[in-house]
């Protein structure tokens, strides 16, 4: 655990530095650590799983800020595995709602979204990102009926 802790300290201050690559180098190899416990009693279990969720929480951040197609899919992943530990974390399904908005995949993003304010209704990044997805999505439909509309007359 003491590993763990030290590689997502260190990666951590690389982050906060600017250094988002090495900072999720970092905290990958934290999230090693924090996969080789064999001894682990029951009582230990959500400590671990906590120091999961945020590594997995902060690799995503790390991949929104580093931008690229790549990058993003790395953070939807990153988010979903933030997930798999919490499914009901705002700031999991946030993240993973940006990075698929950033991806133009809008009809997931508005799942994610519809759950982060069930969670966080008065959050207002989320609200915003929300109000993004509602117009790009409307948008999407207005294309949708213009394409059928001139295949069909």
């Amino acid at each position: 655990m003491r590993l763990a802790v030290s590689n997502k300290e260190e990666g951590t201050q690389l982050f906060k530095d600017g250094n988002l690559q090495p900072a999720v180098a970092r905290w990958l190899r934290a999230l090693e650590h924090a996969t080789k416990f064999v001894d682990l009693v029951p009582e230990d279990q959500p400590e671990v799983d906590a120091l999961r969720l945020s590594l997995h929480l902060n690799i995503c951040m790390a991949q929104l800020r580093l931008g690229g197609e790549e990058s993003l899919r790395r953070a939807v992943a990153s988010a979903t595995e933030a997930l798999a530990i919490d499914a009901a974390n705002a700031k999991g399904l946030f993240r993973r709602a940006s990075a698929l908005v950033a991806l133009k995949d809008f009809a997931p993003a508005r799942v994610d979204l519809d759950a982060a304010l069930a969670a966080e209704p008065e959050d207002g990044a989320v609200q915003s990102l929300s109000r993004t997805v509602d117009a790009a999505l409307q948008e999407q439909d207005k294309r949708a009926k213009a394409v059928y509309s001139k295949m069909f007359s």
